[in-house]
């Protein structure tokens, strides 16, 4: 019996597969076939770097939100101590720390020549700022509720996009600055261009004006200690304020700058959070509950430290390829404790303390720490003793 042409050609179209793009061969080349089922994409999923990385962002999750909740009842427990927490959860950093560093010393080569030899005054600006930070977060803390907490501290993104928008921007070498300072000193109006990517070296100002589409100073004369294109520059510059007067350097004008250092989701990401900051903040400010508004301020206020330690971390480790996290936190947390002794003055004004009672208070704040001794007020929550609790009032 012979077939008819339908029952001929449809089990072909059937077993008909299209042949594979260009990008599809590409990916099946380097990562093998795909897998079929969806219990063997998520074994690859587990298997793979995108799971572990998942279950690292589950990790941060948690561990941040169990800082925020423990951090919380330690301020109730010490109410009457914000300055003792600041230092104490400071100093633990450093016993444990530097523990490590001495391990990885005697028995690893993590921490290389190369790090030993970093500047140690960088590790001493970065904890002058986290020292800050810390005060603020723990006296103002005290009169913050734990979910405003949160909110505020969510600052920190905004701030740091501002400070690194700010300092951050691509600004020459020195001798373009100074250019710059010339041009404003004899109030040249101009317009400014940028060789960038191309930047400036040691050896070589890429700086260069033109004046009437003619190039009048090059970087040939800026390398020189007087440039003798200068005075011929002021004379058309000044004498014809109506000309066509261009400058370009290696630094990055600020309409280019806002553009391209951050994107417009980014953008619009930051302004939402100042928005809900804003809703956040408003009971307070119309007196209609929600806490008073000038520790709300003084927490938030903890932002700006945290957003310039973070551009100053940026800058610092530019000159070094990489940075071990324990040496880094050693020295950090070192440099952190010891500025924070001299902040005491201003831990007294914002904890309504004499300066003259900030030892006593730092031993009443140990001590209820460690033996939940209350030296203020009976019924004050002295609650953090590790070993004997008690209360007792100070005679």
């Amino acid at each position: 019996m012979s077939l008819t042409d339908e029952e001929v050609v449809t089990p072909l179209i059937k077993e008909y597969t299209p042949p594979l793009t260009l990008k599809q061969r590409i990916s099946r080349s380097i990562y093998g076939d795909p897998p079929q089922s969806l219990k063997q994409r998520f074994k690859l999923f587990v298997s793979g770097k995108a799971g572990l990385l998942a279950l690292y962002l589950i990790l941060v999750i948690l561990i941040g939100t169990g800082n925020r909740v423990t951090f919380k009842l330690m301020q109730f427990a010490l109410t009457n101590y914000s300055y003792f927490v600041s230092q104490l959860t400071t100093f633990i950093y450093v016993p444990v720390s530097f523990a490590i560093i001495w391990f990885k010393f005697s028995f690893t080569n993590d921490i290389t020549p190369e790090m030993t030899k970093f500047p140690k005054y960088r590790f001493a600006v970065m904890g002058l700022l986290d020292s800050l930070q810390g005060l603020l977060i723990t006296v103002g803390g005290n009169y913050v509720p734990g979910i405003m907490q949160s909110l505020l501290l969510q600052g920190s993104v905004p701030m740091t996009m501002l400070c690194s928008i700010l300092i951050l921007r691509p600004k020459g070498c020195l001798k373009c600055q100074k250019l710059f300072n010339i041009l404003e000193s004899e109030r040249v109006r101009y317009k400014l261009g940028s060789t960038l990517p191309a930047t400036c070296t040691d050896s070589k100002c890429l700086a260069r004006i033109s004046v009437d589409g003619r190039e009048i100073l090059g970087w040939q004369s800026l390398n020189e200690k007087n440039p003798a294109d200068l005075s011929l520059f002021y004379a058309k510059a000044s004498l014809h304020s109506a000309s066509d007067v261009q400058v370009v350097t290696s630094a990055r004008p600020w309409g280019t700058h806002l553009k391209t250092f951050y994107s417009l989701t980014q953008y619009i990401g930051a302004a939402v959070i100042l928005a809900g900051l804003v809703v956040s903040v408003w009971p307070a400010l119309s007196d209609s509950g929600g806490g008073q508004f000038q520790w709300d301020l003084i927490f938030f206020a903890a932002t700006i430290p945290t957003a310039l330690s973070a551009v100053y971390k940026e800058i610092a480790f530019r000159e070094i390829e990489d940075m071990d996290v324990w040496y880094l936190n050693g020295w950090v947390a070192l440099y952190q404790f010891y500025f924070g002794l001299f902040y005491a003055p201003l831990a007294a004004v914002m904890s309504d303390l004499a300066i003259r009672d900030i030892p006593s208070n730092l031993w009443n704040g140990f001590l209820c720490f460690l033996l939940s001794s209350n030296f203020i007020t009976p019924d004050d929550g002295c609650s953090a003793g590790m070993f004997i609790k008690k209360n007792r009032q100070n005679a």
